[in-house]
């Protein structure tokens, strides 16, 4: 079917030289990003694992064309319908309701039955793996802020507000950094979006309110349940380190100060000063970090600032993994570099550059980085350009709420992906994600997708 669609499209265009005159910058990157996964996969010494992808996470050369086979339907395809967030949002609830069962000891389905005491605490919800599970939950998060923020009736804002605080505490019980990453860097985008209106900045601020909150509720809790999973993650320590009841306190405070004194609906001049307040502050962590890291490594630190300071232990032990990555890519051969080992080969790759290392890993536990070494510079740089075609196009088209949703949430992927791992159960949704934004833009540019004005009135 697929086949045939693209020789319709093919004959339609008037041949090759219309087809690619008519392809967008995103079709360009996802066409390059096939053919780089293709190559390597050719070049590679293990053809059969590279299609498999067995010696990594099942992210083989089979599933990338299976990925650019959605993108393509997608794209050409589909017509949005706010009906599918509403799917999207309560099957993850269930998820994350399941996971908050059994995150407090109640293992509503069974799952824990053949599973050791000392697994548990490593799988969790429908998904399995707490990173797995992290990296699922960051795409939810994002859809609920914006569906609450956008929603025209009560009844719907009730749901996402229901559904929201369902989602926010699973992320917590994942007991995963990745989720908060991801979460945490779309709320800020969020917030500066939402800062020229006061009735959407005002909803945006009390959905982050409930977040900040449950996130509280859930430490708290968890403290006081003595059949809780021990939380060990970054969520711990923002709320006993009072950080994020401190956050809670100024959202709060902000909503209040808003809804009685700001008299007009446009409000751009809080979008200003948030964006100068996180420009400040990343150019203030980025200078910090430069410190601890460079200058005075000795400098002892505590509670969530641990994570300023890069080593073979920081990220529960993914300090270690990058450096082992940074290794397979420097003993790797000129066409290594360029096209790499293999598609998701990272494993044969591992054994191969560091027979004796202490441990094994089939993932460098970041997304950048594993399609690098697997890939070579080839391919991660044709993932960027795809990726980054897609947030531009998404950018430009940012007022249309079906592209926003989809764009907030594969921008909680994004980032989640500095320290996640591609595999088979969350990645198919960040995929078809990335296309449904693709797919909004493209509607409403009149189906030629361009990150560039369209011209002839389009």
């Amino acid at each position: 079917i697929l086949s045939a669609d693209i020789w319709r499209e093919y004959r339609e265009r008037g041949g090759i030289r219309g087809t690619l005159s008519r392809m967008s910058a995103v079709d360009w990157g996802m066409l390059l990003f096939m053919v780089t996964c293709l190559v390597s996969t050719l070049g590679s010494g293990y053809p059969e694992a590279s299609w498999t992808g067995f010696e990594g996470r099942y992210q083989g050369l089979s599933m990338m064309l299976a990925y650019g086979g959605m993108y393509w339907m997608i794209t050409r395809y589909y017509e949005h319908k706010d009906g599918i967030w509403v799917v999207f949002i309560a099957a993850g609830a269930a998820a994350c309701l399941l996971a908050i069962l059994q995150h407090f000891g109640i293992d509503a389905l069974g799952f824990y039955e053949n599973v050791s005491a000392g697994q548990r605490a490593l799988f969790v919800s429908t998904i399995g793996n707490v990173n797995f599970f992290a990296s699922y939950t960051c795409m939810l998060a994002p859809v609920a802020m914006f569906m609450y923020t956008k929603a025209k009736s009560w009844k719907m804002r009730l749901f996402y507000m229901i559904t929201g605080i369902i989602i926010f505490a699973g992320s917590a019980c994942s007991n995963s950094d990745g989720a908060i990453l991801g979460v945490g860097t779309m709320a800020v985008a969020m917030c500066i979006w939402f800062a020229n209106r006061k009735t959407s900045f005002m909803r945006f601020l009390e959905i982050l309110l409930a977040m900040f909150l449950t996130l509280i509720a859930v430490v708290y809790t968890t403290h006081a349940a003595p059949g809780a999973v021990r939380l060990t993650g970054v969520v711990e320590e923002l709320v006993t380190d009072y950080a994020l009841p401190a956050g809670a306190a100024v959202v709060l405070t902000a909503r209040i100060v808003i809804g009685l004194f700001w008299k007009k609906e446009e409000c751009r001049v809080f979008r200003k000063l948030i964006l100068a307040a996180t420009i400040a502050a990343v150019a203030a962590l980025g200078a910090i970090m430069t410190y601890v890291n460079l200058v005075d490594t000795k400098i002892e630190l505590g509670g969530f600032t641990n994570y300023l300071r890069f080593s073979s232990e920081w990220g529960t032990l993914r300090g270690r993994e990058y450096k082992a990555a940074f290794t397979i890519f420097e003993n790797a051969d000129v066409w290594g570099k360029l096209f790499g080992c293999g598609t998701d080969v990272y494993g044969k790759a591992f054994l191969a550059s560091m027979p004796n290392a202490e441990f094994y890993s089939v993932s460098a536990h970041c997304e950048y980085l594993h399609y690098v070494v697997t890939l070579g510079i080839a391919g991660g740089a044709a993932y960027l350009f795809y990726a980054g075609a897609i947030v531009a196009v998404g950018v430009r088209n940012i007022k249309k709420d079906a592209v926003a949703a989809a764009l907030f949430a594969s921008g909680a992927y994004l980032a989640e992906a500095v320290i996640g791992i591609s595999q088979v159960f969350t990645t198919p949704i960040f995929f078809c994600l990335m296309a449904m934004a693709a797919a909004g833009a493209r509607r409403q540019d009149g189906q030629n997708l361009q990150v560039t004005t369209p011209r002839h009135g389009r």
